[in-house]
């Protein structure tokens, strides 16, 4: 065998040898990406399930479940209210489904509002109670319609005499001026009415029939 011969036959064991690895190299990148999408699981949707149920599941498809959260919710106790990750995203077998579990609707005690005021019972409304106000006269407590707003209004009103008469010191010409104590009363009644309509949640733009009545009600004193 010549020289020349020689070194060919070396480049084509080189060649196939590099053939043969290649190809192996490619056949074990190819089984590995089988071997690790055959370990991969949709995730199953259990929201609205019990978490038992939940629980089963998960653990049929491989995964390991979490409760990462307890809320109230209007859902029944012990049913899952949400979960991560969402339905059916893969994930890899072994992995952790967080969830967040319902403890039921909130209860609140109703606490005695018998003789007390109207801000005790907002205050049990605010944590959940539901409340309704029974007087005998007018709902609103006696600061909205017999004391703070009712006297802040008049007051405010008997300032006005005092500026007039001190303005023309102040080089202001003021027209004969005069009181009427009816349009006085009559809109501090309005003003009254309009705290209380918008305190209820009413949009005063557009009042319905009755609550016109209402309004007109306060201002004619009746």
């Amino acid at each position: 065998m010549t020289l020349r011969e020689r070194l060919e036959w070396i480049f084509r064991m080189a060649l196939l040898v590099f053939i043969l690895a290649s190809v192996a190299f490619l056949s074990a990148l190819t089984a590995m990406r089988f071997a690790i999408q055959g370990r991969e699981v949709s995730v199953p949707d259990v929201v609205g399930k019990n978490a038992v149920e939940a629980q089963q599941m998960l653990q049929g498809r491989g995964l390991v479940i979490k409760v990462e959260d307890r809320l109230y919710n209007p859902l029944p106790v012990d049913v899952v209210v949400r979960q991560t990750p969402p339905p059916g995203m893969k994930v890899k077998i072994g992995q952790e489904a967080h969830v967040v579990i319902s403890l039921g609707p909130q209860q609140a005690t109703i606490p005695a509002l018998t003789d007390r005021s109207v801000r005790a019972a907002r205050i049990a409304a605010q944590h959940g109670a539901k409340v309704m106000l029974a007087e005998e006269y007018r709902v609103g407590g006696t600061c909205v319609i017999r004391g703070c707003v009712p006297k802040k209004l008049l007051v405010y009103a008997s300032r006005f005499r005092a500026d007039f008469e001190e303005a023309a010191g102040y080089g202001w010409t003021v027209p004969q001026w005069s009181f009427d104590w009816p349009t006085l009363i009559a809109n501090k009644d309005k003003e009254i009415a309009r705290l209380k309509l918008e305190s209820m949640g009413h949009k005063l733009d557009k009042l319905t029939p009755e609550q016109e009545h209402y309004l007109a009600s306060w201002q004619e004193g009746t």
